[in-house]
């Protein structure tokens, strides 16, 4: 049925599809009976069997036919866009403002009271903006206020690289009216010489419009129109091209109903005695509004008869134009429109939600006759009828289990495809209510590896776990392939496989990459997007490119956390990886003597269940630390910190008839360390699976990267830009278009040269071309003394400190930044750090 037709076509009978599988039904009957078959009695078993199943197909067939977006809409008729990793046009197309025109618009569609914005470059600060704002007369907040409101702003927006250098209240030159009109009989004069004046004063200001989408008093614009340039929250700013020519403002002011006629009109300036008719206004200019009645140059007759404007009532009348013209704008700024997403929200696809994930037994489709209802056959029943009646019983169940499980597989289709909610990154199990369950199913259930029985709770007996027959992690990823050619961004590259280290199993993979996916339009539309200097220094206030790479690389966003302080705050201290440290590397790593080793008699460890609540896991790390030895000498080596999370690396070996010890194969020392003794064998090898998901949790806490811009580097004097007795460097740090990558470099994936090198591509493909980058890998002495200078350059940069303080905080930067420089032009040791 097409969705305009009035009435429901009738199916010819021999297309149907039940007379097509009973027709096929009976032909292989006929064609495994061979010469016993002679004709078909309705009521015979075999006929009735195949009756009832085709009837249950062609229902099954009924189920399956709706259209896929049927599936996806919940039972309120909703289908939910982003639930699936669909975005509507207005949260994916507007774009981060890139050219002055965008700021200008940016700025007058969050602030509708500012006649006008000027962007110009500061050419002697690169990155630099120098702003020039243009008040309405009748804007009355304090001048501080504006500059520090709009300043604010702009910081939260911007790209990388670029700041505010200085912010103006711009006062253009005044202009004054002349004229002699004619207007209509029975128009008011003082709300018409209004209107003149708002026309001109809007006119001199560039005809700017700020336009809501649901109003319809203003030209209608496409989607495409309201989804060009940048995100305006609703608002779209509209700059015509002008000639600024005296004859457009003219005609501009011909089409004002009520003017019969305009005698004279002109703009003149006055600078002392002397009046000039402006009659180009390429030059900015502002409309002078009079304050008194002398100032009045227009005359308004209607018939010839002069009519006088009362001051008073006509600076009101100018009042009720600027302020109706601009107070929806005003509600918008601090509530948020209720129809913000009304551009595309007519257009959205709906479906209708189907309820068709049930299947009744088929049992209970059969005569009272055949034993196999919820009755059963009598007590008094022979035993061979009931044998009878059980195998027929079974073999249905067997039936209702395959329909059931596709079924589960269409019910499971919103979470298989889900990014967003409870279970968007599992399927959960099909279920079977205690009173579907009967002895039959039982039987054949545990007959051979067929289903999986899992004991249930006091609500359910079995639980038949179907996904065990496909690869959920696949279909899984398939679809997220999808969204990453929709979105054009790669959530799984080839070289991920390299590095799944920390026990990453496929669920973490495919948890990382549906993050991902769930901020891919702000990480796609703001893609050169910086932080803001006055925003908190948290995970939610970061540079786009941080988010990106480190919600890429599954990594620590919240710069809240100095992961400096990581090891130290669980009293462990990381070895240093040079050779004037291999002796002490020795003594703590208890290393043992291979050939003395019985590895005849080595056995390895099993991964064990892992702890189900964050109270189990931290009771069993506290055992640990009291369990094995080196944590009392508060010493890791480097080693077994990166390479403790992999658990073939540990093995236990019997040293007696009765006990063994834990060692641990250090693969960057090529040594054997003894991590405990004991003759609890399991609790060696729970040692070992603890000690594991230990590492891995310090490993994956460990990594971080920082970017820091320096554009907000003021220039230090020449006999402060390098520390004392240090070689001056030629690499000058208070360029500006140059950004640094900080990394710590002490984690398992973070001292792989290779992986460090994919950084770096990665890295490249995100910066935009015109900006500079160095990366600095720092171990942990290094990134401690850079976290805390940064931190506090960060609130110095929010508080907007003076600039000798801030020179002063950044030169803790800059002492780092030239250490770390020094060492890569001239290395000194081998430890790649």
């Amino acid at each position: 049925m097409r969705e305009n037709d009035i009435f429901i076509a009738q199916q010819n009978i021999e297309d149907a599809l039940y007379t097509r599988l009973q027709r096929m039904t009976i032909d292989q009957l006929q064609h495994l009976s061979g010469e016993i078959w002679t004709d078909f009695n309705v009521s015979a078993p075999g006929v009735a069997i195949a009756d009832i199943a085709n009837y249950v197909l062609t229902e099954l067939d009924y189920k399956l036919g709706f259209d896929l977006l049927d599936y996806l809409t919940d039972e309120n008729g909703n289908f939910p866009l982003q639930k699936y990793g669909l975005y509507l046009p207005e949260e994916i197309y507007p774009t981060m403002p890139i050219t002055l025109s965008d700021y200008q618009k940016l700025l007058l569609s969050q602030f509708p009271l500012l006649k006008n914005v000027v962007f110009t470059r500061d050419e002697h600060k690169k990155g630099g903006y120098n702003v020039e704002l243009e008040r309405l007369p009748f804007y009355q907040s304090n001048t501080n206020d504006i500059i520090k409101q709009i300043c604010h702003f702009f910081h939260a927006n911007r790209n990388l690289c670029e700041h505010i250098n200085l912010i103006t209240i711009r006062t253009p030159p005044i202009l004054h009216l002349y004229a002699e009109i004619d207007i209509e009989p029975g128009n008011d004069a003082v709300k018409l010489l209004a209107q003149i004046y708002w026309t001109i004063q809007k006119y001199l200001a560039g005809s700017i419009e700020i336009q809501q989408q649901n109003e319809q008093t203003y030209s209608d614009l496409s989607p495409d129109e309201w989804l060009e340039g940048i995100n305006t929250n609703n608002r779209k700013v509209i700059i015509p091209k002008q000639e600024e020519t005296h004859t457009e403002l003219y005609h501009k002011l011909k089409k004002i109903k009520g003017i019969k006629a305009f005698k004279t009109i002109y703009l003149v300036s006055i600078e002392g005695d002397k009046k000039h008719i402006i009659t180009d206004f390429k030059k900015k200019y502002s409309l002078y509004v009079p304050k008194y009645q002398s100032d009045f140059k227009v005359k308004i007759r209607i018939d010839k008869s002069d009519v006088i404007i009362e001051l008073e009532r006509f600076q009101k009348e100018m009042q009720a134009i600027y302020f109706s013209k601009t107070s929806s704008h005003l509600n918008q700024q601090h509530n948020k429109s209720k129809n913000n997403d009304s551009i595309s929200r007519e257009s959205l696809p709906k479906g209708v939600y189907r309820d068709v994930y049930h299947h009744p037994n088929m049992a209970s489709d059969f005569p009272r006759n055949y034993g196999i209802g919820e009755t059963g056959l009598p007590a008094s029943a022979p035993t061979k009828d009931k044998a009878t009646a059980k195998q027929l019983k079974a073999y249905l169940t067997l039936f209702d289990l395959l329909i059931r499980r596709g079924l589960s597989e269409l019910k499971d289709l919103k979470d298989l495809l889900a990014i967003k909610g409870e279970n968007s990154g599992s399927i959960t199990q099909t279920i079977i209510p205690q009173n579907q369950w009967n002895d039959a199913m039982a039987d054949i259930s545990t007959q051979g590896d067929v289903y999986k029985i899992i004991d249930g709770g006091s609500d359910y007996t079995k639980i038949l776990d179907f996904n065990k027959f496909r690869d959920i992690n696949a279909l899984k990823n398939t679809y997220l392939n999808c969204l990453d050619k929709l979105y054009g961004v790669d959530t799984s590259p080839s070289w991920m496989n390299e590095y799944r280290y920390y026990g990453k199993t496929d669920d973490i993979y495919l948890e990382r990459r549906i993050k991902f996916l769930q901020i891919v339009p702000s990480l796609t539309r703001n893609r050169s997007k910086a932080f803001d200097i006055y925003g908190p220094q948290n995970k939610t206030n970061l540079c786009t490119i941080k988010t990106y790479i480190s919600a890429l690389l599954n990594m620590n966003l919240n710069e809240d956390i100095s992961v400096g302080n990581i090891l130290p705050s669980h009293n462990l201290i990381l070895t240093n990886d040079s050779k004037e440290n291999e002796k002490l590397r020795d003594v703590i790593n208890y290393q043992l003597i291979t050939d003395a080793l019985k590895l005849s008699q080595v056995e390895s460890i099993e991964q064990n269940k892992r702890p189900e609540t964050d109270e189990e896991k931290y009771k069993e790390y506290e055992e640990l630390r009291r369990y094995l030895p080196f944590f009392h000498d508060h010493l890791i080596s480097g080693g077994l910190f990166r390479w403790g999370i992999q658990l073939e690396n540990y093995k236990l070996i019997l040293v007696n008839s009765n006990e063994f010890i834990l060692v641990f194969w250090n693969e960057e020392d090529s040594s054997w360390m003894n991590l405990g003794r004991s003759n609890d064998k399991d609790k060696l090898k729970k040692s070992a699976n603890t000690l594991r998901r230990y590492l891995i949790e310090l490993n994956s806490m460990s990594e971080v990267v920082y970017v820091v811009e320096h554009t907000f580097f003021h220039p230090v004097p020449e006999a402060k830009k390098t520390p004392q007795n240090h070689t001056p460097l030629e690499y000058q740090f208070d360029t500006p278009f140059t950004i640094t990558f900080v990394f710590s470099n002490w984690s398992t994936r973070f001292k792989s040269h290779r992986f460090r090198e994919i950084c770096c591509q990665l890295i490249e493909s995100l910066v935009p071309a015109h900006i500079k980058t160095q990366i600095y890998w720092m171990n942990i002495p290094q990134m401690t003394l850079f976290e805390n200078s940064y931190n506090k350059w960060r609130i110095g940069l929010s508080s907007d400190y003076p600039i000798t303080d801030l020179i002063a905080l950044q030169q803790g930067i800059y002492d780092i930044f030239w250490k770390m420089e020094d060492e890569i032009q001239n290395p000194k040791r081998d430890d790649n750090n």
